[in-house]
C-alpha cells in the first residue's frame, strides 16, 4: 500500500513538471505513451468542450494569409476536445491533425511514377487556454470523472494512436445521401472528435442528454454521381500517377491566381476531374466518378453518439432501494407474526393445541345431564300431545 502511494505521488509530480514544461512552451506534443497523458485519482471531475477553429495549428502562413482576417476569427473548420479540471482550472486540448497539412490533399512525386504520400496523423495534446490556442469556439458537453478519463487515455494511446495512422479530409457521398451512408467518410479533427466522445460514452459518460444545443461540423465532400458503388482498390499505375500529378499543379495555380479563400474554394472544383482517384493508404486507391458539381465544402450537423443503454440485468440504485424496502417489510411483518403467536397461552405449550391433536373439548358429565334433561323434555311434549288429543 505504501509502495503504491509513493507511485502515485511520483506520476503526480512527473505530470505536474510535464504541465510546467508545457506552460513554458506552450506547444503541440505528439501523443505516444500514456504517461504523456494526466492520471487523476477518483475524485477528480473534469469539465468536457468541443472546441473549433479556423485552421489546425500547423497550417502554412500563406493558407492564413490567403484566408484573410475575416476568416480566421470567424470561420470554423478544425475540431478538438478541451477539458478543464474544476478544482484548479488547468486546461489542456487534444486534437487529430496531419503533421504535413498540405500532404492530406495531394501527395509529392516520389522516384520514377511512384507518389509519396505525407498524410501521416497525430493526437496533439497541449496544455493552453483554450482562446489562447487557436480554438474560437468552446462548446460545454458534459463532466467526466477522473476514472472515466484515465480508462479514455488508455484507448487513445493504445486504440486510437495505433491504429489510425493516416488522415483522409474527404468523404465521398452520393448527392443528396446522409453522412453515415456516405461510400468513404473522412478520417480527420472531426473523426476523432466523435469517436472519443462514443468511447467515452459507452464508459459512462452522459454526451448526448447534457448538451444544450446542435452542434456543427465542416465537411469536404467529393460528390460522386448517384447509386455508384466503390470498384475494388488497385493499386497505384501511371494512370494514377498522372492523375494526381496534375491535380496537385491545377490546385498550386489555382491557390496563387486567386485573393481569397472563397475564390479559392471555387476553382478546386475545375482540380476534379469527373473520373477521380481516392487514396486508401498503403499505396491503394478506388475509382470514383464524380457528379457535375464535383466537390462541395459545407457545413452540417454533427450528431452526438448515443448516451451508453443501461444494461437490463444490472440493479439501479432505486432497484437496490426497492428490494431493501421490500426485505425491511418481509422482515417486520414476521416479526410482528412471532410476537402475535407468542402471546398465544397455547404457542409452543406440550399438551396444547394443535401439539395434543386436540381441537374441541367437552365435560362428558355435563353431556350426560344434558341428554336426560333432553329426554325429560320430550317425555313433557308426549304427555301434553296425549291429554290434548283426549281432551276432543
Amino acid at each position: 500500500m505504501k509502495t503504491q502511494g509513493i507511485v502515485w505521488n511520483l506520476t503526480c509530480i512527473a505530470f505536474s513538471i510535464t504541465l510546467l514544461v508545457h506552460k513554458s512552451f506552450s506547444k503541440v506534443t505528439d501523443i505516444s505513451f500514456r504517461d504523456q497523458l494526466p492520471l487523476y485519482n477518483t475524485d477528480k471531475v473534469l469539465q468536457l468542450f468541443f472546441l473549433e477553429g479556423p485552421f489546425p495549428f500547423n497550417v502554412p502562413k500563406s493558407a492564413v494569409l490567403k484566408a484573410g482576417a475575416l476568416y480566421e476569427n470567424f470561420a470554423l473548420g478544425h475540431a478538438g476536445l478541451g477539458f478543464r479540471d474544476e478544482d484548479t482550472y488547468e486546461t489542456f486540448t487534444l486534437q487529430f491533425y496531419a503533421k504535413n497539412f498540405t500532404g492530406a490533399f495531394f501527395p509529392e512525386r516520389g522516384e520514377g511514377l511512384s507518389l509519396s504520400w505525407k498524410n501521416q496523423g497525430a493526437v496533439g495534446f497541449e496544455v493552453a487556454d483554450f482562446s489562447l490556442s487557436g480554438w474560437k469556439q468552446a462548446l460545454y458537453i458534459t463532466e467526466v470523472s477522473g476514472p472515466l478519463f484515465n480508462q479514455f487515455a488508455d484507448w487513445l494511446v493504445g486504440g486510437f494512436v495505433k491504429t489510425v495512422q493516416i488522415v483522409q479530409p474527404f468523404s465521398v457521398c452520393s448527392d443528396g445521401q446522409l453522412p453515415g451512408q456516405c461510400l468513404i467518410r473522412a478520417t480527420n479533427s472531426y473523426s476523432f472528435v466523435w469517436n472519443s466522445l462514443q468511447v467515452m460514452s459507452i464508459l459512462g459518460a452522459h454526451i448526448k442528454k447534457d448538451v444544450p444545443l446542435d452542434l456543427m461540423q465542416t465537411r469536404i465532400i467529393l460528390l460522386a454521381k448517384a447509386n455508384q458503388s466503390t470498384g475494388a482498390p488497385v493499386e497505384a499505375n501511371t494512370e494514377i500517377f498522372a492523375y494526381f500529378i496534375t491535380q496537385k499543379t491545377c490546385l498550386r495555380v489555382a491557390f496563387f491566381m486567386t485573393k481569397t479563400l472563397v475564390d479559392f474554394a471555387q476553382s478546386v472544383k475545375n482540380c476534379y476531374l469527373e473520373q477521380t482517384y481516392v487514396h486508401l493508404g498503403n499505396s491503394t486507391y478506388i475509382s470514383i466518378k464524380l457528379s457535375p458539381q464535383r466537390i462541395l465544402i459545407a457545413r452540417s450537423a454533427f450528431k452526438l453518439p448515443d448516451d451508453k443503454v443501461p444494461d437490463p440485468s444490472a440493479l439501479s440504485p432505486f432497484d437496490i432501494i426497492s428490494l431493501l424496502f421490500l426485505v425491511g417489510i418481509c422482515f417486520v411483518g414476521l416479526v410482528s407474526l412471532y410476537l402475535r403467536l407468542s402471546l398465544n397461552r397455547c404457542f409452543n405449550v406440550k399438551g396444547c393445541g394443535r401439539d395434543n391433536s386436540v381441537i374441541f373439548s367437552f365435560d362428558e358429565s355435563k353431556f350426560e345431564n344434558a341428554s336426560l334433561l333432553t329426554q325429560k323434555l320430550l317425555d313433557f311434549s308426549d304427555a301434553n300431545i296425549a291429554d290434548a288429543e283426549g281432551g276432543k
